[in-house]
This record gives C-alpha cells, sequence and structure tokens, in this order.
C-alpha cells in the first residue's frame, strides 16, 4: 500500500534539493521577465495596441509560471520538513529575499525515504 502512494503522491508532497530549487526559481524569473517585456513593449508610441487576446494569453502564462515557482517553493519546503505555509513569506517585501536565499542555503533534512 505504501509503494502505491509513494508513486500516486502529487506535485506539493515531493521534495526538491537546493539546485533543483534555485533552477526552477532562476528559469520562472526568466520567463516572467521576458513575458514582461513583451507586454511593455506594445506600450510604446507609434506602436500598434496590443490586443485584449494578446494579453489575456500573456498574464495566463505569468500566472502559470508563478505557479510553478510557488510549487518548487512547497517541494523546498517540503524537503526542509518546514510548513508549506511559509510560501506566504514570498509575498512580504524584503523578507521574501531573505527567505530565498534561506531555502537556497539550508540543508534539506534527510529521512529514511530520500
Amino acid at each position: 500500500m505504501s509503494d502505491q502512494a509513494s508513486e500516486t503522491q502529487g506535485m506539493f508532497n515531493r521534495r526538491a534539493g537546493r539546485l533543483s530549487f534555485f533552477l526552477r526559481n532562476l528559469a520562472g524569473g526568466v520567463v516572467i521577465q521576458i513575458l514582461g517585456f513583451i507586454m511593455n513593449s506594445f506600450d510604446r508610441p507609434g506602436m500598434p495596441p496590443m490586443g485584449v487576446g494578446i494579453s489575456l494569453v500573456l498574464l495566463t502564462l505569468i500566472f502559470a509560471t508563478l505557479f510553478f515557482v510557488v510549487v518548487a517553493t512547497i517541494q523546498r519546503l517540503n524537503d526542509l520538513q518546514r510548513s508549506r505555509w511559509l510560501v506566504l513569506l514570498s509575498l512580504v517585501p524584503l523578507i521574501n529575499i531573505g527567505f530565498f536565499f534561506w531555502c537556497c542555503f539550508a540543508k534539506g533534512v534527510r529521512t529514511d525515504e530520500s
């Protein structure tokens, strides 16, 4: 029964190491910056206005990227054996910087499963 449960665990129950967490956050940040640059480039004088459809697609991509960054943070918190609610610290200005570095450099807790 436990083998079946471990195979079907959801994405929020997994664990992420330091490197995986850092690379997923780096990739998410790059994608969000590129999408923001694309949205901003249509707002220049002399450029045709960006349609509502394109705006919605870009915003959907930004929120999808944010979702995967939050999932990576939750998985990292699982690896540290901390409460998933700590992901809310990502929303607090200035504290989120320290929280990110803590997640990047804190050593994960070893268990029998890992």
